[in-house]
């Protein structure tokens, strides 16, 4: 009886889907859903600048934080923010927005502060669960903007962003007296540090 060689031929694009399926299960290629935006690809006109959402889990306390949580950037300049991990959103403090049935430690969309400058746009993301998950927003009014996460202001999660100076307006005023108290905080140490800063153009 004559041994007869079998040969097995594999097509190529059958290697590179199981090459995709490895890289995919060790976590090394990671597909980003495309981020929803105030904007159009051919209306982005300057710097994109990424904050991360994460939280922040150690032996003595769990922390929830925007990295960087200030920022000076450019009228036109963009910003995206990614989630790291947990459970997070990002929402311009502003009374009145699309989330009308939406109560948070922050008040109700009706009772919320304005903490932006007059005649900025809001916005208020869902609750972003997926790592990789972003939001984008172009900034063009120029001012101070503060912004918090709906599940953790109580906890201190806001954010302040400078765009071109840090003209007066409601985001450099006072923290309201019905903020949750370490909101409060922050936004004190951000205010005081954004009057400090001398802007961009």
């Amino acid at each position: 009886m004559q041994n007869r060689k079998v040969e097995l031929r594999v097509e190529p694009w059958v290697l590179l889907l199981a090459a995709a399926v490895a890289l995919l299960v060790t976590g090394w290629l990671v597909v980003k859903p495309n981020a929803p935006t105030n904007q159009t690809k051919s209306e982005r006109s300057g710097k994109v600048w990424v904050v991360k959402m994460v939280t922040k889990v150690s032996d003595e306390r769990v922390e929830h934080v925007f990295e960087p949580d200030r920022l000076v950037i450019a009228p036109g300049d963009t910003v995206r923010w990614e989630l790291e991990n947990g459970i997070h959103n990002t929402v311009a403090f502003h009374p009145g927005d699309e989330h009308v049935d939406h109560h948070d430690d922050a008040g109700s969309p009706d009772e919320r502060p304005l903490r932006i400058p007059a005649g900025a746009k809001p916005w208020e993301t869902d609750h972003m669960r997926t790592p990789g998950e972003a939001f984008e927003y172009m900034f063009t009014v120029e001012g101070v903007y503060n912004y918090f996460c709906h599940p953790h202001v109580a906890q201190g999660m806001v954010g302040v962003i400078i765009v071109g100076s840090p003209k007066p307006g409601p985001g450099l005023e006072p923290p309201q007296k019905e903020l949750p108290e370490e909101a409060k905080v922050k936004l004190n140490e951000l205010i005081a540090w954004a009057k400090a800063q001398k802007g961009v153009r």
